[in-house]
């Protein structure tokens, strides 16, 4: 199973130590592979709080995640080895997903990573519930999935 955080994701992660293990276990056994964007890491390097900032970056090292570089940046933006411009393995809309608002470049940006080809993961765990509505009303693979629902979705790879 493959899942891909979002950032609301890892403050819920820091509250379930016990669930964290449980990840753990899944990820060395090879049964779960957790990745972030470069998003993720830009939203975190921005947390005010340096203690919460720094409880927050180690949740994700205690987790064993993999970083991917996202698929797509709009043009005007630089996140990591994309600047401006769209992988040809997209397959998220991303003019419907953003749909003229600004604000949504950064959802649009791990939208379009979550659901490429080159990766096709299995999920997307958000608890943003306009982040999942419009990537339910694309055409992918990829499934999102409240914080709960992906627990119930590890409870079965035990």
């Amino acid at each position: 199973m493959t899942a891909m955080l979002d950032t609301n994701i890892i403050d819920k992660l820091l509250l379930d130590k016990v669930f964290i293990e449980t990840l753990n276990s899944l990820v060395i056994g090879g049964k779960l592979r957790i990745f972030i964007t470069e998003v993720l890491k830009n939203q975190l390097r921005q947390t005010p709080n340096v203690k919460r900032r720094e409880e927050l970056l180690l949740t994700l090292a205690e987790l064993r995640v993999e970083y991917v570089p996202v698929e797509f940046a709009p043009y005007g933006y630089a996140y990591g080895e994309c600047y401006g411009g769209l992988s040809p393995d997209v397959t998220l809309d991303h003019q419907q997903f953003i749909g003229g608002n600004t604000k949504q470049v950064e959802d649009a940006m791990i939208a379009a990573t979550v659901t490429s080809k080159k990766y096709e993961f299995d999920y997307i765990v958000t608890d943003d519930d306009g982040f999942r509505k419009r990537v339910t009303r694309q055409s992918i693979s990829t499934k999102p999935v409240t914080f709960d629902g992906f627990k119930k979705e590890i409870a079965q790879l035990q």
